[in-house]
């Protein structure tokens, strides 16, 4: 949650689906999600993840502010 406060608006979705795939992560281990619900989550934070990694302003912006 700390990071959602301070992660640039650019990052935020990429933020939001790791922190929704580590949790999903950790209801599949304990048995309360289903693999598939993880596979959702993973599908969606590399989709996130190829966004911001193929834009070239925000990853200068990222380099420059460090966020």
């Amino acid at each position: 949650a700390p990071l959602r406060k301070i992660a640039s608006k650019d990052i935020q979705p990429l933020v939001n689906d790791l922190s929704a795939l580590i949790e999903t992560a950790e209801e599949v281990v304990a048995h309360n999600a289903q693999p598939a619900d993880f596979n959702a989550k993973r599908d969606a934070f590399w989709t996130h993840f190829t966004a911001v990694a193929s834009n070239r302003d925000v990853l200068e912006k990222l380099v420059r502010e460090g966020y």
